[in-house]
């Protein structure tokens, strides 16, 4: 598992905050560069060389994280994008 440093992600032309997602899904996402920009093309470097999950969100939450009650898990293959309601 590897943590990133925002507490929530969120797609800039959706404006909605994703739960779950596939890297391959995440990469097609466009983000301002200088805020999730680089993290999230660090999360999905990290899937894509074979990590099995990663996370991002604040470090305090990583158990909430984990358990999928907080931030966002990045996973490898097809996985269906879920939103925060």
């Amino acid at each position: 598992m590897q943590f990133f440093t925002k507490d929530d992600l969120i797609c800039v032309k959706a404006v909605r905050r994703i739960r779950r997602i596939s890297s391959c899904a995440l990469r097609q996402m466009e983000f301002e560069a200088g805020t999730m920009a680089p993290k999230v093309a660090a999360v999905c470097d990290f899937i894509e060389a074979g990590g099995d999950i990663a996370g991002i969100g604040g470090l305090e939450d990583a158990q909430a994280i984990l358990s999928g009650t907080a931030g966002t898990l990045v996973l490898p293959g097809k996985v269906e994008t879920v939103y925060w309601n």
